[in-house]
């Protein structure tokens, strides 16, 4: 009987992807939700000899880089980021489609800000929603209310299509914990609620949805765009979604606390108001759409970072109001050195830069 031989190759696994900075590299692990860095050198061999045995590859280096790519591919083996294989295996573990998957909804979320001096129309906001089987709601307030108003919000989604709610509300010590639980348990669609401006951070899981209290306060939808290592997702839907959309505006609406219909309540367009404009015919429009498809792979500095996949984008706050591809204004990474404000040796990117060298 022959014996297979020993493994001489290596195949990534289908959801390991990676993605080359200008600085270095990150492996994404979409299944297990989590990344790695490596340096752009071994981003080269993944990529350019991923058909060649581990052998061949340490061929054409001197014993000293040989050691380092073996206790590469140690590191990946161990991490199951890679599994070794033999030539004839390579071609049966396919590559996973980066096509973004479709969905039959106009809208994927729509968000509504609220705060004391709004006055709008819960019912003709809601029901147009409810016709488009929205799938998620955010509704952010920026003043207190009361635990009834949230009620009254809620019976009036309870009776719609739409599938998911999240809401965004300042603290209040009115409202108590079981005044919390006591919603939660009453409206199944909701999936979080996020209290801010809170006296301790903490976090609970209450049935399906997730209660969140932030000591972090927000006054107005300015507050709006921050990008930091807290807020990125490694996943395969954003990783997806980033190869042909924009990960904040793909598919999202809005109504800002006056009532305009935006594609975010901070982008400066507004395209009417609900009242007397129809929801449904204003989303659809081409000029409503035209943010949807810009990619990070458009954005100057973004399209060179490699965190550019796992980042939602920001496309009200850019640093260059004259260019619609801009650096988000409130990214404090710079990719060129790999480092964050407020890191040894960090220094800001000019607003017109393309790329440092």
């Amino acid at each position: 009987m022959n014996q297979r031989q020993q493994p001489d190759y290596f195949k990534l696994f289908s959801c390991c992807k990676i993605v080359k900075g200008f600085a270095r590299s990150i492996i994404y692990d979409l299944q297990r939700k989590e990344y790695h860095f490596i340096p752009n050198s071994l981003y080269e061999i993944l990529f350019l000899y991923k058909e060649k045995s581990i052998p061949e590859i340490k061929n054409g280096y001197d014993a000293e880089s040989q050691a380092i790519i073996d206790s590469f591919f140690q590191y990946l083996f161990d991490k199951e980021l890679a599994f070794p294989c033999q030539y004839e295996d390579l071609s049966q573990f396919p590559e996973m489609n980066n096509a973004n998957r479709e969905t039959p909804c106009l809208l994927e979320s729509f968000m509504v800000d609220i705060d004391e001096k709004s006055n709008h129309d819960y019912v003709k906001i809601i029901e147009p929603l409810s016709q488009l089987a929205l799938k998620a709601i955010q509704l952010r307030c920026f003043d207190r209310m009361d635990i009834v108003f949230i009620h009254e919000i809620m019976d009036l989604i309870k009776k719609s299509d739409i599938r998911t709610v999240e809401w965004f509300i300042p603290y209040n010590r009115d409202i108590h914990p079981e005044d919390w639980e006591k919603l939660i348990h009453e409206h199944m669609k909701i999936t979080s609620i996020t209290i801010y401006n809170a006296k301790e951070p903490d976090i609970c899981y209450i049935q399906q949805a997730t209660l969140i209290h932030k000591q972090e306060n927000i006054t107005s939808c300015e507050d709006c765009g921050k990008i930091s290592k807290n807020v990125f997702t490694c996943n395969l839907h954003l990783y997806t979604e980033s190869q042909q959309y924009n990960t904040c505006l793909n598919g999202k609406a809005s109504v800002d606390v006056s009532g305009q219909i935006r594609n975010c309540p901070s982008m400066p367009v507004g395209f009417g108001h609900y009242r007397d404009v129809s929801l449904i015919e204003t989303v659809k429009k081409p000029v409503f759409q035209q943010l949807w498809k810009i990619r990070k792979d458009d954005i100057n500095v973004c399209r060179d970072c490699e965190f550019r996949y796992m980042c939602t984008d920001c496309r009200a706050y850019i640093k260059d109001k004259s260019n619609i591809l801009s650096q988000p204004e409130k990214c404090r990474y710079n990719p060129y050195i790999a480092k964050w404000e407020g890191e040894e040796g960090y220094c800001a990117i000019n607003a017109g830069a393309n790329n440092q060298i």
